[in-house]
């Protein structure tokens, strides 16, 4: 086990400094190509990934952002203990502009912090110093960042992509119950994108 903590470990170091570089660079290091059923095609570029708000989002290894971004909510929750792992997985969540990782993580932290406050004075000064900073940063040089968290809270209808996730969403749990007792138990691959084309 502890061979397999030191490997995530590292790659959440090589992957954060990947993510780094994409984001300075402004392109990624690889593109794929993925084919639907159908026979379609899609570029796995910048320009899918930036979506409706036309912002970059690295994705370094992975093959999109939203995967990187589960790897960093994954080694979030094994190293929820680790202020420095947390620290590298907000900043990896950053660069992928993702919003469920820069609130989960953060999340984490704060949690972290009422630990520590009780246990320790002088880690929870460190922890809280390394968090502003890195805070400030997002706030002071990368405004894309802000807008989307504060993006991702609105639900008013303001918001095209949250107006769009809840449609799916909503569109997903009434597909759910309307799926037969075989297909809750094996899926139906490909149903409900046929159906939304999501």
């Amino acid at each position: 086990f502890n061979f397999f903590k030191r490997l995530m470990v590292f790659s959440l170091i090589i992957v954060v400094i990947l993510a780094a570089i994409e984001t300075v660079s402004g392109s990624y290091f690889y593109h794929s190509t993925i084919e639907f059923y159908d026979g379609s095609t899609a570029d796995m570029d910048e320009k899918l990934f930036s979506g409706a708000s036309d912002l970059f989002r690295a994705k370094a290894i992975f093959l999109g952002p939203l995967t990187m971004s589960a790897f960093m909510i994954g080694v979030s929750i094994i190293f929820r203990k680790d202020v420095f792992i947390l620290l590298l997985a907000l900043c990896g969540g950053v660069f992928a502009v993702s919003r469920a990782t820069m609130f989960f993580v953060t999340f984490l932290i704060f949690l972290n912090s009422l630990i520590y406050l009780t246990k320790s004075p002088k880690k929870i000064f460190l922890y809280l110093l390394l968090f502003f900073a890195l805070l400030s940063y997002v706030f002071i040089s990368a405004d894309h960042v802000v807008d989307r968290l504060v993006d991702g809270i609105q639900f008013d209808g303001a918001s095209a992509t949250n107006s769009a996730r809840l449609y799916f969403w909503f569109s997903g749990i009434s597909e759910f119950l309307e799926y037969d007792l075989t297909n809750l138990f094996f899926g139906d691959a490909g149903r409900f994108w046929r159906e939304y084309n999501n």
